[in-house]
Formats: C-alpha cells, structure tokens, sequence
C-alpha cells in the first residue's frame, strides 16, 4: 500500500509493507537509475514488489515533470530518522533524452497521457509510438492508481 500526499511543492509517500532492506535497494535504484535490472530479477517471484519498484519509478517521473523537488519516503515501521528524502532537483534540470532515437538528442515532446514519454521530433514520436504504447498505458495504471 503506497499513500501519496502533496505537502507544499513536496511528495510525500507512506508505505508500511516493504522490508526495510528492499525499501534501501528501492531507494538506492531510484537515486542512482541502476540496479532496476538486477533487482527484477532477484524478485521476479515477488510481484507485489515489483509492482512498488514500478511505482515509485513512475512517481519520481511524474515528480520531475511536474518539477516537485523532493519526495519523501515515510515508513510506518521505522523512526523518522530512517525515513528517506529523494532529492530531484538535480534530476528535474537534467534534460530528458529521446526515447526513439540513438544519438541522444534532447527531448521536446512528451507524452501528455503519462507523462513518461519523450521524443526529440514528431518522425520520432511516430516510430516509436507502437513500443510507447505499452509503457503509456502502465504508466497511466499506477497514476490512475497513485490519484494523479
């Protein structure tokens, strides 16, 4: 169970299921953008997390789009020392990259549905609308799911 409140220009997330060790790799995957691959993996049994990792993920893209600059990360289980701040404001000024091509480009198109998808041209956004396709609607799962 993932409870969202706005608090100022701020997110704050209340959980009380995940174990605290998945909850740090979960924060460490959501700081760095590395480990997702390895963590899917070694949980691939556990849909429940799985289905959080895939969560919180969207919420930090639609925090940084909406330029929040921070999420908080509040763990019923655990003191207020061990709760968690995600800082986005490095990431909210961190161009997008282009979805659909290879060279990198900076994106300028983005997906108003889930707000996740970025091309660089409409020629991209056409060929990569069919592979957007899945993602968008995942996307716009957990931000129906989330109440955004």
């Amino acid at each position: 169970e993932i409870r969202l409140s706005l608090v100022g220009s701020e997110m704050c997330i209340r959980d009380r299921s995940i174990p605290r060790e998945i909850f740090e790799s979960i924060l460490d995957i959501l700081r760095t953008r590395q480990g997702m691959e390895e963590f899917i993996k070694k949980h691939q049994n556990y849909p429940k997390l799985l289905l959080i990792l895939q969560r919180l993920t969207y919420l930090v893209e639609y925090c940084r789009m909406k330029k929040l600059p921070k999420i908080y990360l509040v763990q019923a289980n655990y003191s207020q020392a061990e709760n968690a701040i995600l800082d986005l404001m490095e990431l909210i000024f961190f161009n997008k990259k282009c979805n659909q091509c290879t060279q990198g480009r900076e994106a300028t198109i983005f997906c108003q549905e889930c707000l996740v998808g970025c091309w660089c041209s409409n020629d991209c956004k056409k060929k990569g609308a069919e592979a957007h396709r899945t993602i968008c609607q995942t996307a716009c799962f957990h931000r129906k799911q989330l109440g955004l």
